[in-house]
């Protein structure tokens, strides 16, 4: 379990940071939880000092973090237990990489999700445990994935995979994986198509299959 690339932090409440482009710009972040309220400030060297108050006592921490990487920050419900977590996305090649740092009610707390940065713009299932995710896989985003996932123990675990290969003259398609662990298991196959027929496109098509689908990979 880690706090923001690395920093362990298990001790006390420590932030939550409200939506912000920080691209560039200097982030003031403000928000409350518990309440308790947090502010988040970039330094002139780009670390980050999280300021929390009580009422009563007032902390600091200095995070010795880079942020100058980062695309935004917003705080919002992720996980959908009624409290605000952080969702830090990055600026990168692949659109939507991002961690995701969980708030612990019972600790007053934030923990990393491990693994979450695998699984690009992430998306809840509403009403349910299950996420998805999207990301391009080469030939100009032709080819690309969607995973199905869960959080368990702040651990985001594979449980089903979308691939579309639109480049392959041979073998084009959308197939869709049962994942467990390692083992990958071909369980449906679209034509290529299939696509066309939602008004978003490909994306679309993920959200329709996983909504529908999503009990079949439990």
């Amino acid at each position: 379990m880690k706090f923001l690339a690395g920093l362990v932090l298990l001790a006390s409440p420590f932030f939550a940071i409200a939506q912000s482009t920080v691209y560039g710009l200097p982030l003031k972040a403000r928000a409350i939880i518990d309440g308790i309220s947090y502010k988040a400030v970039v330094n002139k060297d780009t670390s980050v000092s999280i300021i929390s108050n009580n009422g009563k006592s007032t902390k600091s921490i200095r995070l010795p973090i880079d942020y100058s990487a980062l695309w935004s920050f917003k705080f919002k419900d992720f996980n959908g237990d009624g409290f605000k977590d952080i969702v830090v996305e990055f600026s990168s090649n692949t659109p939507g990489d991002c961690d995701v740092y969980l708030y612990n009610h019972t600790l007053k707390n934030f923990t990393n999700v491990a693994d979450i940065d695998r699984y690009p713009s992430p998306i809840k299932i509403p009403g349910t445990r299950y996420y998805y995710s999207y990301h391009h896989s080469g030939c100009a985003d032709e080819d690309w994935d969607s995973d199905l996932f869960i959080i368990k123990n702040y651990k985001a675990i594979c449980v089903g995979n979308i691939s579309g290969n639109a480049c392959d003259e041979k073998k084009p398609g959308v197939f869709v994986y049962r994942v467990k662990g390692k083992d990958n298991k071909l369980i449906k196959q679209f034509n290529i198509d299939i696509i066309k027929k939602y008004k978003s496109y490909k994306w679309g098509f993920i959200d329709a299959y996983w909504k529908r689908n999503y009990r079949k990979f439990a």
